[in-house]
């Protein structure tokens, strides 16, 4: 048992027991707009120890099967704004202007080193191509979003883009910007440079650039992936460390 008390950016006391030598652990939160037109599952970003995953309609984050995911489910046809993460002592999850999302309690959690997103899908079974796009990923570090702070981000369902986002905690900023229907190879964070390398395992997916919510996004309009096979943009910088890390 530790009796070091830390405080997030609002004056909140962390729970103090299970915790890394920084005497607490490390909270985050990622966000993104997505688009996904079947009730295929995708994980569009995740890293050692936890994932953000569509299935069946619904969007989750959790890791070792506990998990946070709002109770509806995400349209099939329109941009949907996603923003969750671990706030210290849960997972949490908002879709669009939904109600925050906790999960049970996380008694001890390594979340990291490492980060990567992807638009890969699959099926467990059989289905239509749900063409996955991906846009303007957020991540903060050391900062959990409160509701009001995802409301402010969410911004009437118009989104910020990087310009106007809240630059308080944020470690990378992922554009997705790239010349309309070309492939993506690495790509770049615009706060800090943190680059996420391309990987392709076995036979890749398509991962090109096309609309999105702000400018251009990530999408991929081809072959499915499978646990061993596709396409993933890759860091293993330990900076991307959260949790008991």
């Amino acid at each position: 048992m530790s009796d070091f008390n830390a405080f997030d950016s609002d004056g909140n006391a962390f729970r103090d027991s299970g915790y890394n030598a920084r005497g607490r652990r490390i909270p985050f939160t990622i966000r993104f707009w997505f688009k996904f037109g079947t009730t295929a599952n995708c994980d569009f970003a995740f890293g050692p120890g936890w994932s953000v995953q569509v299935d069946g309609g619904n969007i989750t984050i959790g890791a070792g099967g506990i998990t946070a995911h709002p109770l509806e489910a995400f349209s099939l046809t329109d941009w949907n704004y996603f923003v969750g993460g671990f706030d210290g002592d849960s997972f949490f999850a908002q879709l669009n202007a939904s109600a925050r999302a906790l999960s049970l309690p996380v008694i001890a959690t390594t979340l990291g080193p490492g980060f990567n997103l992807s638009v890969d899908w699959f099926f467990l079974g059989s289905g239509a191509d749900p063409i996955p796009r991906l846009d303007e990923v957020a991540l903060w570090k050391d900062r959990a979003l409160n509701e009001s702070d995802a409301a402010d981000d969410y911004n009437g369902g118009a989104g910020l883009d990087f310009s106007g986002v809240d630059r308080a905690g944020l470690l990378a900023y992922w554009e997705l910007e790239g010349v309309d229907g070309t492939d993506a190879g690495t790509l770049s964070d615009s706060l800090n440079g943190y680059p996420l390398a391309r990987m392709d395992t076995g036979t890749p997916s398509t991962a090109k650039y096309g609309a999105g919510q702000f400018g251009e996004g990530l999408f991929n309009n081809g072959l499915s992936a499978s646990f061993f096979t596709g396409t993933k943009f890759q860091s293993t910088d330990s900076v991307f460390s959260f949790g008991d890390a």
